[in-house]
């Protein structure tokens, strides 16, 4: 009995450890990464393997990393880790690895697969290219003169387009973090129920008029829903149900709605939210179980970051050095090679530079729960 509240006291804790918060975040990257090998070959128009009821499973597993991202995000500010602090620790985690990475493409790659460097044009390029990827004004952008032939013609760093608007987002957190009233969970739930429909009916109208789908500001809005609704399932978290096996039923449940709107009823956009939320629960809920069946996730090593920036790169020159690579065998290879990679950088470090900076986030800004 003891144990049981004791249990559940460690779930209630705003500071409680997530030992299997890594591991879960390196398979959802995983799975991105897989999508996105599996397409590299035969171009943008063709599905990701693993598609499910039509929707890849890269921007499905992106998603999810917003959602589990908008729990983190709600779960700092309700420790009390508001304020610069707040919006330092995010980009301290994710600078110096996408610099070391940018370095690497315009100072390694460039110079042995891509054009001669003739003019102070194409210097002021690479030097735009590099300003904008670190800066993640522009992440993922084209770079003319690497990989022009290839089906993802010039995109070099292609899978990391998702950090500006995960920048803006954390930007958001920290303004909103500054007024009680907008960081009060029924008005994060509100509004992300909010951004939930006008999405839900911008991309039902969009499909029934043929318009596009990928234009900035509904993808904004994309990833403002899925980030606000992690970030209000961390704040609404001790009012579900304490029952495991209720909390993977409602998992359950939203994917059984995504899969009848798919298969009995006309399609709508929440085919697409339902799939998003089911997997984004899911994860979470794997993220801060404590069953003992699945201790095989728990102390892995923060390698998502890693991956995530190390894997598009790596599979583009893979499939340049190696143009018979097919989607099948691309991804077999990339993964494998991108994952020792992340281990390598990780070993001599990222992993240092992640001890550095928890350490002196925790000596700086003590744990300290906050009620709104």
């Amino acid at each position: 009995m003891n144990d049981t509240m004791n249990a559940e006291k460690r779930y209630l804790d705003v500071d409680m450890v997530l030992p299997r918060l890594n591991a879960i975040r390196l398979i959802v990257v995983l799975a991105i990464a897989f999508g996105y090998a599996s397409t590299m070959p035969v171009g943008l128009n063709n599905h990701e393997a693993g598609s499910l009821f039509g929707y890849e499973p890269s921007w499905i597993g992106i998603q999810v990393l917003f959602f589990l991202s908008g729990a983190l995000a709600y779960r700092s500010i309700e420790a009390g880790r508001t304020g610069i602090d707040y919006l330092k620790s995010r980009i301290l985690r994710v600078f110096p690895l996408l610099l070391a990475i940018t370095l690497i493409t315009v100072f390694v790659i460039y110079p042995l697969l891509g054009k001669t460097l003739s003019s102070a044009e194409d210097y002021l390029a690479l030097a735009k290219y590099f300003f904008l990827t670190v800066s993640c004004l522009d992440p993922g952008r084209e770079l003319p003169g690497l990989l022009d032939d290839s089906l993802y013609a010039c995109l070099i760093q292609g899978g990391i387009w998702t950090l500006r608007w995960g920048l803006l987002l954390h930007i958001g957190v920290l303004i909103a973090a500054r007024f009680k009233f907008f960081i009060q969970p029924r008005v994060i739930l509100i509004a992300g129920l909010t951004a939930l429909l006008i999405y839900a009916v911008w991309v039902f109208a969009a499909a029934k008029l043929h318009l596009s789908v990928t234009v900035a500001p509904l993808v904004g809005l994309h990833f403002s829903y899925t980030f606000l609704l992690g970030m209000s399932l961390w704040a609404y978290r001790n009012h579900l149900p304490r029952s495991e096996a209720v909390r993977f039923a409602i998992a359950a449940g939203l994917f059984g709605f995504a899969a009848l709107n798919y298969l009995a009823l006309p399609w709508t956009s929440f085919i697409e939210i339902f799939l998003t939320l089911s997997f984004g629960y899911t994860a979470w809920l794997l993220a801060t179980s404590e069953s003992p069946k699945l201790a095989v996730l728990d102390g892995w090593p923060h390698l998502a970051l890693g991956l995530y920036l190390i894997n598009w790169p790596t599979t583009q020159v893979l499939l340049h050095t190696f143009p018979t690579l097919n989607d099948t065998t691309l991804p077999m290879v990339s993964l494998p090679v991108s994952l020792v990679l992340t281990l390598l950088t990780h070993w001599t470090y990222s992993g240092r530079v992640n001890r550095a900076i928890e350490d002196k986030l925790l000596r700086k800004v003590p744990v300290q729960a906050t009620s709104f």
